[in-house]
């Protein structure tokens, strides 16, 4: 058993854009971007409807102001009233599209998607190359993990405007979800052809460096982001340059930079967990106590950090019952497989020591059964 928890932990350590302006869209293009929203039945800029009177101007300047309002209300996080005060100007003028637009994005802070997916549509009912409910559109079908429909969307908004650089991040986001790191990296460059002064695309190139064990070039990248100075801290630098000193077996350099990234980021709880595991690893397990306490303080449902605070409350001769409770804890949450495995694992081991023979063969059993599953 003592193996198998080994085995466990160590797993966890660890060309140029065409100028600007719209493209001609093929007839393929077109029919894929109709069945998934992105355009209407029409192309053309917004026109009366058969039988319907130009909108007055006076009540245009009206409502407008109140899109303003709940633009206000929106920023200062009052949803409810900002969506009754886009909902009554959209009852008086449904075709506004900036009131169809704002009521997708206020659905889609709230991660009512499917609301957002829907207005946002409507919107592109209206306007096909209205861009702020195309990306709207596309951002509402990557948070849904929909990344076929969401890559339509960015791939359009490269066309309607091939020098911006938000599509191709957003891009490269979802093909490093999908596991296509070359991809990813090829759009990050992309990126970069078209602005070199970005240093979030810098970190972000080494950071995909580093998932393909690049880490020199993933030093380089990441070194360059923070030597370019701005006013605002770059986030995630130091914290990946931490993760390249660490697959390297640098743990010191690797702890300075995650005591950086603290310094960076206070509410960020990664680079505690990862110290936490490190002296875990050390067997240092006061501090290592204290960094995963303090990764929960941050970020209360993260799992893994109750399980492996369990762990060092085992393995250190700490209170075994406390030991217990961070474990059951960690599990309640739902972690992933590999940190499930670990939590039953060590449940099994507590209870062992706690003369608890038919609870510890249980979790043994439940470990073994998560191990089997899905091979």
């Amino acid at each position: 058993m003592k193996r198998k928890l080994i085995a466990l932990l160590e797993q966890y350590s660890a060309k140029g854009a065409e100028e600007a302006g719209p493209r001609a869209v093929d007839q393929d293009t077109l029919v894929k971007l109709q069945a998934l929203g992105y355009i209407g039945s029409f192309h053309g800029s917004l026109k009366p409807k058969d039988g319907e009177r130009l909108a007055d101007p006076k009540d245009k300047i009206e409502l407008y102001n109140e899109i303003k309002q709940a633009q206000f209300l929106s920023s200062e996080d009052k949803p409810r009233e900002a969506e009754e005060k886009i909902l009554s100007v959209l009852a008086r003028n449904p075709r506004i599209l900036e009131g169809r637009y704002l009521l997708g994005h206020l659905y889609s802070k709230q991660k009512k998607y499917e609301e957002a997916i829907a207005e946002f549509k409507k919107a592109l009912e209206e306007n096909p190359d209205y861009s702020d409910a195309i990306f709207g559109l596309a951002l509402a079908y990557k948070e849904t993990r929909r990344f076929d429909e969401a890559i339509v969307g960015f791939r359009r908004l490269i066309e309607i405007d091939p020098k911006d650089t938000k599509p191709y991040v957003h891009l490269s986001e979802i093909y490093q979800d999908m596991s296509e790191l070359d991809e990813a990296i090829r759009l990050v460059q992309a990126a970069l052809q078209l602005d070199p002064e970005v240093r979030l695309l810098h970190n972000r190139l080494g950071a995909l460096y580093l998932g393909k064990k690049m880490y020199d070039p993933a030093e380089k990248e990441i070194r360059l982001a923070l030597s370019m100075e701005r006013s605002a801290p770059l986030l995630n630098a130091h914290f990946n340059l931490a993760l390249i000193h660490e697959a390297r077996g640098e743990l010191d350099l690797a702890v300075s930079e995650y005591r950086k990234e603290q310094e960076t980021s206070p509410f960020n709880y990664k680079p505690d967990y990862n110290l936490g595991l490190l002296y875990l690893q050390q067997r240092d397990y006061e501090a290592a106590i204290k960094e995963l306490t303090s990764s929960i303080q941050k970020q209360e449902d993260y799992a893994p950090a109750y399980i492996f605070l369990a762990k060092c409350f085992m393995d250190g001769n700490k209170d075994l019952e406390e030991a217990e409770q961070l474990a059951l804890k960690g599990l309640s949450l739902k972690p992933d497989r590999q940190s499930t495995i670990l939590g039953h694992f060590l449940l099994a081991d507590i209870y062992n020591r706690l003369g608890d023979t038919e609870k510890s063969q249980r979790h043994l059993q439940l470990a073994r059964e998560f191990q089997q599953a899905n091979r």
